[in-house]
């Protein structure tokens, strides 16, 4: 036997490493380089698992929520849920509490809580809460804010049957929390006010509102001037733990640069539901007639002593305004008053007036129907339902004529001088200047407004 020296063994090591990794080099060579690939063979074999599916356990709890589709049924909601449970839509179709499920409403949410079968352990969906305001009759005082009853929701829980592998439900009513928040903002109008509002991200809502609280100082119709600015702040309210979109509340204070005049306006809370917006000094902005019994829309003809006539083609006194709007439109009344007259009569179509106080008629034609239960005699409050823009009679499309009386004589409605309601009185002078001072101070902060720019 040969016997190597330390140093010789060291050497031959370092062979052989050497020569392993030529081999290894020359193993992974590409194969464009002529060199055959090593055989390869698979090998398939059957391993056995632990059959488990996380989170789908029978103890297993999921949360989930849907919103509301238009068609959707109570069914396909379930189905969206991953419900799995007809015992459940069984008891929905039956008790008399949990039946209002079927009621669906668009874009509202519904919640449910699932065990890791599928089947329902509670259930709730919102059945009466917050609503956007849709017209003039479902407004308070002159905000078109959203009309806010107590909200309530329908509970379904699942409870344990004395009965093996079976359980019954309970269904109750109960109270929702409802959210508010408070939001502001600034813009600047450079051709019209829902353009610019649009640009700032404001809702139509709030527009709205800001033309009907400020309509009786400007015509948002003609008046508006390129640089007018205005600052607002309002409500949103939503339901508490929902996915509901919220609503737009009612606008709490607004200031205007017109032509270089400020208007302001904040609304007055008197509790039980009561109020009116006010300027800072307690006088009521609101008019004792509006002036317009539409909420926005397009003037298509004005008062005028000779006009001519787009159906007889002569020329005529036009008498009144004449409102451009799609037919439907729902129309109110200007003013506190009583029915004088409501039915079809010849040029005007269906039409309807209302007496006021001190001798003052308004008088609204060529609609397409009338507000429910109206009849001559009936009293009617500023801001009411009296009927909806149509094309009966003499008209060529649809919208609504609307004419002014004083003393049995008609006057331009746009130019006429409307009486204002009353002012805070001394009593409500406290209360006012609290509230007022606190609304003041969020449009202060907007001393800045943002420029929404619309051309």
């Amino acid at each position: 036997m040969i016997e190597l020296t330390r140093k010789q063994r060291i050497s031959l090591a370092a062979l052989v490493i050497c020569s392993l990794g030529a081999a290894t080099a020359f193993s992974i060579a590409p194969a464009s380089m002529g060199l055959d690939a090593p055989n390869q063979t698979a090998i398939v074999e059957s391993v056995a698992l632990e059959s488990t599916v996380i989170g789908a356990s029978d103890h297993g709890i999921f949360h989930r929520q849907e919103r509301i589709q238009r068609g959707d049924t109570l069914s396909l909601i379930l189905q969206r849920l991953g419900a799995q449970d007809p015992a459940f839509l069984a008891f929905a179709r039956k008790d008399r509490a949990a039946r209002q499920l079927l009621q669906l409403r668009p874009g509202r949410t519904v919640a449910a809580e699932l065990d890791g079968s599928g089947r329902i352990r509670r259930f709730w969906a919102l059945v009466d809460g917050i609503d956007g305001a849709k017209g003039a009759d479902e407004m308070n005082e002159l905000g078109g804010e959203a009309k806010l009853s107590a909200a309530r929701r329908v509970l379904i829980t699942r409870t344990a049957s004395s009965e093996q592998d079976k359980s019954t439900f309970v269904a109750r009513d109960e109270a929702v929390k409802i959210e508010r928040t408070l939001e502001m903002r600034g813009f600047e109008i450079r051709s019209s006010l829902f353009s610019a509002t649009d640009e700032a991200g404001i809702p139509d809502a709030v527009a709205t509102q800001v033309a009907e609280i400020l309509g009786g100082d400007v015509d948002f119709h003609r008046d508006l001037r390129r640089g007018d600015s205005v600052r607002v702040t309002w409500e949103s309210l939503r339901v508490a733990d929902g996915l509901d979109v919220p609503v737009v509340g009612r606008v709490l204070a607004v200031e205007m640069v017109h032509q270089n005049r400020k208007i302001q306006a904040v609304w007055f809370d008197r509790g039980n539901g009561r109020g009116d917006y006010y300027n800072a000094q307690g006088r009521s902005i609101r008019k004792a007639f509006l002036r317009s019994p539409l909420e926005y829309s397009r003037v298509s003809s004005g008062f005028s002593e000779s006009r001519l006539h787009p159906i007889h083609h002569d020329w005529r006194a036009h008498r009144g305004v004449d409102y451009a709007a799609p037919s439907g439109t729902r129309v109110r009344a200007v003013a506190d008053g009583v029915v004088d007259a409501v039915g079809r009569k010849g040029g005007y179509g269906n039409v309807l007036s209302i007496k006021h106080p001190n001798k003052t008629v308004s008088l609204y034609a060529h609609l397409s129907g009338f507000g429910p239960g109206l009849r001559a005699g009936s009293r009617i409050s500023q801001g009411d339902l009296v009927g909806f823009v149509g094309s009966t009679g003499w008209a060529t499309g649809p919208h609504l004529h609307y004419e002014f009386l004083v003393d049995g004589t008609n006057v331009d409605p746009l130019k006429v001088a409307l009486p204002t309601a009353t002012a805070v009185s001394s009593i409500e002078q406290a209360q006012f200047r609290s509230q007022v001072d606190k609304h003041m101070h969020r449009i202060a902060l907007l001393s800045a407004p943002r420029l929404a720019r619309f051309e």
